[in-house]
């Protein structure tokens, strides 16, 4: 563990702004090339070989990462109904123990956020805080 810590704290580092950044570029399906853009949705939109993804999402993608002090993930998605949606969450330091109850919410905490107005209210309220 002492070694994956060196080696975890050494990696590349981003921000949240900057995944949200990228995030909004893809999903906008209008700044990369269509070349790009059919490769960029080849490689992050493999959630929508799920039909019941499907049924709801136009478009969705997302990257993750994780190590066992770190967790992080950026998503998009656009509804069927025109919504779209950028988030970005990045943390930092964790134990095993908290690293894997949030692993365990994850998805449970996303699709509230893509499909619930009155959560990202009351998220958008607290992270203001």
């Amino acid at each position: 563990m002492n070694i994956q810590r060196v080696w975890s704290d050494n990696l590349p580092s981003s921000t949240v702004e900057e995944y949200v950044g990228i995030m909004q570029k893809i999903n906008s399906r209008t700044y990369f090339s269509e070349t790009t853009q059919r490769y960029l949705d080849e490689v992050m939109e493999f959630l929508l070989e799920n039909p019941a993804n499907r049924a709801w999402l136009e478009h969705s993608g997302m990257k993750g990462g994780s190590t066992a002090f770190v967790l992080t993930k950026a998503l998009y998605a656009t509804d069927i109904k025109g919504n779209k949606t950028e988030l970005a969450y990045f943390m930092n330091d964790l134990g095993f123990l908290e690293n894997t109850r949030l692993q365990m919410s994850m998805n449970e905490f996303e699709l509230k956020v893509l499909t619930s107005k009155e959560f990202r209210e009351e998220v958008i309220s607290i992270l203001k805080e």
